[in-house]
């Protein structure tokens, strides 16, 4: 996913990151591309930040 957040509102924002949350503990492997880093680091299980 390549900034799935950018230009939405911060409330659906956090939906989205729920939904990603949901997908991951259901084992599904996700590539995520985004700027905000804070958010990122608390949905993933590992992370490399370039």
């Amino acid at each position: 996913m390549d900034e799935p957040t950018l230009g939405l509102a911060p409330k659906v924002a956090l939906s989205v990151f729920d939904i990603i949350n949901r997908i991951n503990n259901d084992g599904v492997t996700i590539l995520l591309v985004e700027q905000n880093v804070r958010r990122t680091l608390e949905v993933v299980d590992r992370a490399y930040i370039l």
